[in-house]
């Protein structure tokens, strides 16, 4: 696969939809372009069970989700995925004003929280899906990479340390057999991306912290009607989705999930309610993805 030259150490980018304005401006947009791809982890595709796959717990097989509506919805089902990247961490606010300030001549974000005060190198939340969609597009017009939000199924493979059988994406993998589901202690503050461990691959969290928006629109029956190879979504709908993050939350035998399940997935409204800017607690975050498939490319890419 070929794209276009890109050579971040002298400045050099592709063509884009607006102009730069001056070499302080270079400097902050080859800074973001940077950082992402320093940042992005490959994962081998391959196949594996997405959805509820339940919990082994005293010799019984048990769904996660067992109230026959959420059965459906979370039905399992195989998917194969090819190759990706994925960065390991949520996008920061930093990333987040910089994108914003070069975009305003041409697209005026959604972006609707005021965020000037908010610490630089904390993950961005409460962020509209059009604008964690738009930064993504954004860096792929700066870098000529196939940059994007992750599709659904490609953040619950990583999630899961490619489809491994594990409800966190934290160093072990584990929960505790008295019923209590904290893997470690987690809270609902939003923390800097290094303050837990990350999974074994090398991403952190995809459990806890900010939700994270993923490309897929939302629909309750689409694991029923999944393709195999490469689900995106539904092609429309009124809402999309988000995964990961932490939200109370029962389960059938009584206890209480501490830290969202990775397979769990939420639908947001994506822009405003009744006239009105609205988005759902915990506001999601976002982090981006890169469509290549070879092992080596973007190494290749990123060392020229």
């Amino acid at each position: 696969m070929k794209f276009k030259n890109i050579i971040i150490s002298v400045f050099t980018f592709p063509l884009c939809t607006y102009s730069l304005a001056g070499n302080h401006s270079d400097k902050e947009l080859i800074k973001v372009v940077q950082h992402q791809i320093a940042n992005m982890v490959f994962v081998e595709g391959g196949e594996f069970e997405m959805g509820d796959f339940g919990l082994d717990k005293y010799g019984k097989r048990r769904q996660t989700y067992d109230s026959r509506e959420e059965h459906k919805e979370y039905l399992l089902h195989k998917v194969k995925l090819d190759s990706f990247y994925i960065s390991k961490f949520e996008v920061n606010n930093w990333e987040m004003k910089l994108f914003i300030k070069h975009n305003q001549s041409y697209w005026k974000p959604t972006f609707t929280i005021d965020n000037s005060e908010k610490p630089d190198n904390l993950p961005a939340n409460e962020v509209f899906w059009q604008d964690a969609n738009k930064f993504c597009s954004w860096l792929s017009d700066l870098s000529g990479l196939p940059f994007d939000l992750p599709t659904e199924a490609q953040w619950e493979y990583a999630a899961r340390n490619r489809g491994e059988k594990v409800l966190y994406a934290n160093a072990t993998n584990v929960y505790q057999e008295n019923g209590d589901f904290k893997s470690t202690e987690y809270d609902s503050t939003i923390h800097h991306n290094t303050k837990y461990d990350p999974n074994p691959l090398g991403l952190y969290n995809m459990t806890g912290n900010v939700s994270e928006w993923v490309k897929d629109f939302y629909s309750k029956d689409y694991y029923q009607n999944s393709p195999y190879l490469n689900p995106k979504g539904p092609n429309t709908g009124k809402y999309h989705i988000s995964r990961g993050g932490y939200e109370p939350m029962s389960l059938r035998y009584g206890t209480t999930l501490y830290k969202t399940p990775l397979i769990d997935r939420k639908y947001r409204k994506p822009r405003v309610y009744n006239g009105k800017e609205y988005l759902l607690p915990p506001a999601p975050g976002f982090r981006c993805a890169i469509n290549i498939s070879a092992p080596d490319e973007l190494n290749n890419i990123n060392s020229n």
